[in-house]
């Protein structure tokens, strides 16, 4: 059995050997990468979205509405919150710069 000669590669200060295992076949492949980047971004969005955004405009919202004496009515309320919740959301989006 002939081994083969891969140079070791480093991701995160953590040096892999390209087809030893099969962490860095994947690391080598850049599905790792990806698989990384998929979590990355769907906790970003989690927490970010829902966390940081969603749950303090629902409850500031809630407090808004009723303090305000808007009508007493459930349908009219979740109209108020479904807009005041999408409307804090819109507002506060980061717009990443489009690079060339």
């Amino acid at each position: 059995m002939v081994r083969r000669h891969y140079d070791p590669v480093t991701y995160m200060g953590i040096k892999v050997r390209g087809g030893f295992s099969s962490y860095g076949r994947e690391m080598t492949a850049g599905t790792l990468l990806k698989q990384v980047e998929l979590c990355r971004h769907t906790a970003q969005v989690l927490l970010d979205s829902v966390l940081l955004r969603g749950i303090p405009s629902a409850i500031f919202g809630t407090l808004l509405y009723w303090l305000m004496g808007l009508r007493p009515s459930a349908d009219a309320f979740i109209t108020f919150l479904f807009v005041f919740c999408t409307y804090t959301a819109l507002v506060s989006a980061r717009v990443e710069p489009q690079q060339h």
